[in-house]
């Protein structure tokens, strides 16, 4: 991933790019509809609506090209990005995982979709560490999948917080040992968001460990590093300790 980009989108109206090592510059706009967009090197990945994920040259942010290539999923699903890596693009397609290697993005593989058993619901997000992928899911709670060979993914689990509790998976953010995912209420003025924390050391049995109340509506963004749990809430933003918990 590029370390001297920073990239803000807007799935309505477009995204912005800001040079990190002149943080006095003006950030760029780029106006364009899109779903979310991740980062590879001088390019940016991008869902367009049902067209499949699209490209751009941003190796020159004062002059941010769009390709001419796609990369075309399940036929008539919005392909939202939930992951990248150098080789693969990881996309929602109508509540469905389905994966395309993309090193040449004009003869793009797309394989097969994998189903989430239990869900029909959006996956608001994800992330992959290793060869596991990890989902929060908005009826659901989370699944992890297995993506060791990326044209086979199988459903490894889910948490279900939906059923048990009437809450939506929202974020979410793991390393090797630890799972933190972002639920919320599906009433909008109810302000009862909560972080839950699991212990994945076994993949397919997710053990929780307790849960973290907010003063919140929902969690935005989650995220891992060390013995730290960031948290991006819809009014703060927090840290937690995890050596305390």
């Amino acid at each position: 991933m590029t370390t001297s980009r920073l990239l803000n989108s807007d799935t309505s109206t477009g995204f912005y790019i800001l040079d990190i090592h002149d943080l006095e510059s003006t950030p760029i706009r780029v106006e364009d509809t899109f779903g979310k967009a991740a980062i590879n090197g001088n390019y940016l990945y991008t869902s367009q609506y049902f067209s499949g994920v699209i490209r751009y040259d941003i190796s020159d942010i004062n002059n941010v090209s769009r390709g001419t290539e796609k990369i075309s999923f399940k036929p008539g699903a919005f392909a939202e990005i939930m992951a990248l890596d150098e080789n693969y693009v990881y996309c929602d397609v109508g509540s469905e995982i389905q994966i395309a290697q993309y090193n040449n993005i004009s003869d793009a593989i797309v394989y097969t979709p994998c189903t989430i058993e239990g869900s029909d619901s959006p996956i608001i997000t994800g992330m992959k560490m290793g060869t596991t992928l990890y989902l929060a899911i908005k009826e659901l709670g989370a699944a992890i999948i297995d993506v060791t060979d990326p044209s086979a993914p199988s459903l490894i689990s889910t948490i279900d917080v939906y059923t048990d509790d009437f809450k939506y998976g929202w974020s979410i953010a793991a390393n090797d040992q630890l799972l933190a995912l972002g639920i919320m209420s599906p009433f909008v003025t109810d302000d009862t968001a909560k972080i839950r924390l699991y212990d994945i050391s076994d993949k397919s049995a997710p053990v929780f460990l307790r849960q973290i109340d907010l003063p919140d509506h929902y969690i935005d963004k989650l995220d891992i590093q060390g013995s730290r749990l960031y948290a991006g809430t819809d009014k703060t933003f927090i840290v937690i300790n995890l050596t305390e918990i």
